[in-house]
């Protein structure tokens, strides 16, 4: 079986047209890397609650890979909004809450 990574906006859109069943699917895989890697960023050790205070919801869930459709647990790790944001400086990701560019610069979309 060959993955096609999405890049560009074809990348945002693979984040956003989960269906109901595959959103569930992998809030419970994040739940489980989260209590894996102990509620804490992988790359600042930051806590959760520290997460929480600062921007008002928990972790990240990072793909290593880039590749958001490989959610194999040795893909995925735990980082804070601070440590993601110079992972992926000009993406912009759409979230079920709204659009959200975690590079710090307003969409223009």
């Amino acid at each position: 079986m060959t993955i096609i990574q999405p890049t560009g906006k074809s990348h945002a859109l693979a984040h956003f047209k989960f269906n109901l069943r595959q959103y569930k699917i992998f809030q419970d895989k994040r739940e489980f890397i989260f209590n894996r890697d102990n509620w804490k960023c992988v790359k600042c050790g930051k806590t959760e609650l520290t997460q929480y205070k600062e921007v008002g919801r928990t972790f990240d869930c990072h793909h290593i890979n880039g590749n958001v459709l490989d959610n194999r647990n040795s893909n995925l790790e735990t980082v804070c909004s601070k440590c993601h944001k110079p992972i992926h400086p000009n993406r912009t990701w759409k979230r079920f809450s709204g659009e959200q560019n975690i590079g710090g610069e307003k969409s223009s979309e």
